[in-house]
């Protein structure tokens, strides 16, 4: 299992683009987004790029729209990922469907090929255990073939207590070693008694 334990979900947030992007690439999301993620993209000089939310997440259309922009442009080789809140999105309380997911994933792969190397999609499920009604929608990680292609991060803050402050991540394998090596020059490891 490729798990990272972090100081919380944003350390992991954090790490990650540190990992996958350079100055000046692009990181789609949704507009609106998580304004904690928006600083992390923007204390590295890497551009947000906006798609419209619907009620069940993401609208499809308009990412398509925006990658054949991109791709027009020449901009497409810059597009590292696409960051999605996909339960209780902050702001708007939206919750992603796993078909919106898997819809998602099959646009960036359709769209891979031009941009010349893979575009993850960065799952935040930092509100996933605040659900009060209602069956859990599956993470991106339940599609079939994703898991190269899916960043999966979650966290103990929100749903048991803000002082804890423990996350995790679930990382593909070509990003791994190089996400782990990034938490060990943070800080050597997240503390043995909140992870206890």
């Amino acid at each position: 299992v490729r798990v990272i334990i972090t100081g919380g979900s944003q350390q992991f947030l954090y790490m990650t683009t540190e990992a996958l992007c350079d100055e000046g690439d692009i990181v789609l999301v949704e507009d609106p987004t998580y304004f904690v993620f928006l600083g992390i993209l923007q204390s590295r000089n890497i551009q947000a790029r906006g798609v419209k939310l619907e009620r069940d997440g993401l609208d499809l259309a308009h990412l398509e729209i925006v990658l054949e922009r991109l791709k027009k442009s020449g901009e497409l080789r810059r597009v590292k990922a696409l960051y999605l809140v996909t339960y209780f999105q902050n702001p708007t309380g939206v919750t992603t469907s796993l078909a919106k997911k898997r819809a998602a994933l099959k646009l960036l792969k359709k769209y891979e090929r031009a941009a010349g190397h893979p575009i993850y999609l960065l799952e935040d499920a930092a509100y996933r255990e605040l659900r009060f009604s209602g069956d859990d929608t599956q993470s991106a990680l339940a599609i079939s073939g994703a898991r190269d292609r899916v960043i999966y991060t979650g966290t103990y803050s929100k749903p048991f207590a803000p002082g804890a402050r423990l996350g995790f991540g679930i990382l593909p394998r070509e990003l791994f070693t190089v996400v782990n090596r990034v938490k060990g020059n943070h800080d050597f490891g997240s503390a043995n008694l909140l992870q206890q």
